[in-house]
This record gives C-alpha cells, sequence and structure tokens, in this order.
C-alpha cells in the first residue's frame, strides 16, 4: 500500500468528534520572485495534495509543453478553477486562480485550501467556498508578501461550517441528461478511467461539485480518494478517482475539443436530476421499501 493510500485524508486530530477546518496556501505570487515556501501548510493531506497537484502534475504539464501544443481554442485560456478532494468522512476544499511571481513568470497559479475533518461537506461547502472567494480577492490584490502573510494569518474559524451552511435535508440536485449518470455508474463498475469528464452547471460550481461528489462517494468503494475538478463558468467538472498520475492534470486545461463530457448524449432530455434517487440504500436512498434504488440496481444487477 502506498503512503498516500495509508495517510491521505485520514489526519488525527486528538478529539474526532469535534468538526475541524485547516486553511493554508501555496504557488506563485508577485510577492514572491519564485514559488511560495515560507508558508507551511497545517497538515500533511495538504502537503500531499501540493505535491500531487502542483509539484508533479502541473509542473509536468508546464515542462512537457501539453497545454502549450493544443490549439487556443482547445485550450482553457487559464487557471480560475474550484476544487474538491474526498475521502470518508475528511475533504480538501480549494480554490485556484491564474497567477505569477515578482519575476512576471505566469505558469502556475495560486491555490487555497481548507481540510474539512468531521465536517458536514454537503452544508459547509458552500460557505467554505465563499470564503475562500474571499482569499483569492484579496490575494489578487495583495501585492507584497507581507500582505498576503497578514491576509492568511487571520485565523480560520472552525465554526464558519455552521454560518451559511445550507440545511441538511437540502436537495442536491443538478439539471444534466440522465444517461450520463448511468455512464459513470458503469464505470465505477467495470472500468474506471483515470479522468471522467462529468456535465455540470457553468453558473453554479458548487451545485455542481455537491451533485457528483455526493454521487461518486456512493457508487465508490469506502476511502476511495476523489478529486473533482471545476473550471469557473464551464459546462464540466473533471473526477481523478484514486492517486492520480501527474498526467491525470491534463484536465485542469485541456478544452471540451480536447477532453469531451464523458457518455454525453446530444440527444437526451435535460431533466432535474436529483441524487438521493440514484443512490444505493446504504448512502440514504429513498427507494419504497423492498425496491431497490437505480444505481444499487445497476451495480448488482
Amino acid at each position: 500500500m502506498s503512503e498516500f493510500s495509508k495517510t491521505f485524508l485520514k489526519e488525527r486530530t486528538g478529539d474526532e468528534a469535534r468538526p475541524r477546518e485547516f486553511f493554508g496556501i501555496f504557488g506563485k505570487h508577485p510577492g514572491w520572485n519564485d514559488h511560495i515556501e515560507d508558508l507551511p501548510l497545517p497538515t500533511e493531506s495538504m502537503a500531499t495534495a501540493k505535491q500531487l497537484l502542483y509539484v508533479q502534475g502541473i509542473s509536468s504539464q508546464v515542462s512537457s509543453g501539453a497545454w502549450a501544443r493544443l490549439a487556443e481554442s482547445a485550450r482553457l485560456p487559464d487557471f480560475d478553477h474550484a476544487l474538491l478532494w474526498v475521502r470518508g468522512r475528511q475533504f480538501l476544499a480549494g480554490r485556484m486562480w491564474a497567477s505569477s511571481d515578482g519575476k512576471k513568470r505566469a505558469h502556475f497559479p495560486m491555490v487555497a485550501l481548507v481540510q474539512g475533518v468531521n465536517v458536514d461537506r454537503d452544508a459547509a461547502l458552500l460557505p467554505i467556498l465563499s470564503e475562500l472567494e474571499y482569499v483569492a480577492a484579496g490575494c489578487q490584490a495583495a501585492r507584497t508578501a507581507d500582505q498576503v502573510r497578514a491576509l492568511v494569518s487571520e485565523p480560520w474559524d472552525d465554526n464558519r461550517a455552521a454560518s451559511g451552511a445550507m440545511p441538511a435535508n437540502a436537495r442536491c440536485t443538478l439539471d444534466g441528461v440522465r444517461t450520463t449518470a448511468q455512464k459513470l455508474a458503469t464505470d465505477f463498475r467495470s472500468r474506471r478511467s483515470p479522468c471522467t469528464r462529468l456535465p455540470a452547471d457553468p453558473a453554479d460550481v458548487c451545485r455542481s461539485l455537491r451533485f457528483w461528489s455526493r454521487l461518486a462517494t456512493a457508487l465508490a468503494p469506502a476511502e476511495t480518494p476523489l478529486l473533482f475538478l471545476a473550471p469557473a463558468g464551464q459546462p464540466w467538472v473533471d473526477l481523478l478517482i484514486g492517486e492520480p498520475a501527474p498526467g491525470s492534470f491534463f484536465c485542469l486545461r485541456a478544452g471540451l475539443p480536447a477532453l469531451p463530457v464523458s457518455g454525453a448524449d446530444p440527444g437526451g432530455a435535460v431533466e432535474e436530476l436529483d441524487a438521493e434517487e440514484f443512490l444505493p440504500h446504504s448512502a440514504g436512498g429513498q427507494a419504497p421499501p423492498g425496491e431497490r434504488s437505480w444505481i444499487s440496481r445497476l451495480l448488482r444487477d
């Protein structure tokens, strides 16, 4: 078993019943002449996320020229993403945006992360992402390293998840084509792709992340790390399963001509899909007594 499998998003905090949130940043900023290295990340999982996403993933795509070789019409103009990395009762929620260092080198982004431990992900995701938008705006406005240090040194309130959180019984829905959800279920059962591109609401990143994370965590084997990458204003979310290889992060700047939506059905009828309808009973599905949920039937039959 790899170190990633043993330790990632499995932090021990000393009081496992208490909800905790940890905050950190990394990447490039004009206040530093190179990568930010003097602001330590508060958890090992955050450090692992930086290594996989930034040091290995983005770096490999920059050094290989993979994104530069894409036609302009097939390449996203820059980094502008929300991310959600889920495993069991812990998760990382993040915001990534285009940036540069003090020498005006702009190949790498800046990233802000929050790690939730024993936090209700569905309820807390919206306020956390909203707070990370505030952090991103503050870092983009800051011109010096000291201004960024002052911003990130503000205590992160462990109770923030309760402020503006969604009700526990809030519906988890997405407008989409049913056959795309069916394709995802089939992929989990038989042939997991290193990157699956899923349809999303381009006007509501949080809604898309809530829907697909709710569905995928119900389908995946327990304790499987799932990373969702959602570019702002785009009609898709990318899902990476397990420990991502450096090349998996090609999706970050790949537009639809380079990486189409998996299982897309252009002729299918768009309807409001409710995640509860698709969840196996063990994850809270609402099928009538004695009747298996649709996804449960698909996975077992």
